[in-house]
């Protein structure tokens, strides 16, 4: 009778071992994708290697960087830094989303602009690329 079973489902214990495989396998990556992430606490601003300001991430400002005919309006706001306004050409440091996490940063190459979020833990993994 039991083989009967057997051959009309056609599901063994080898067969149930591995999905209770792939259902922990899934739980794992599910509860490591949603750990809570940690924001930075400052935020260091170089231009040309320089450090030229490290700030507060909990206070609210907003300032303009100068330097050789690039002006760059920086914000910090609810934690996040953007910038709200430059006059280089392309505008990819202006149309850059908010960062937060440590690690992140916005770069804008024609005024030679790097601002990086320190402190904190690092934003979790997206992909893993082998």
């Amino acid at each position: 009778m039991r083989d009967e079973k057997k051959k009309q489902f056609g599901i063994t214990r080898w067969d149930i071992a591995l999905a209770v495989l792939f259902i922990a396998a899934a739980a794992l990556v599910w509860a490591l994708l949603l750990r809570p992430e940690a924001a930075g606490s400052s935020v260091e601003i170089k231009r040309d290697g320089d450090v030229i300001g490290v700030y507060d991430l909990s206070a609210d400002r907003e300032f303009t960087v100068e330097d050789g005919g690039h002006e760059n309006t920086i914000v910090i706001y609810g934690g996040t830094v953007s910038v709200r306004e430059a006059n280089c050409p392309d505008q990819y440091c202006v149309k850059h989303a908010a960062i937060r996490y440590s690690g992140e940063c916005i770069v804008c190459l024609p005024a030679k602009l790097v601002i990086t979020i320190t402190g904190g833990e690092e934003a979790p993994i997206d992909a893993y690329t082998g």
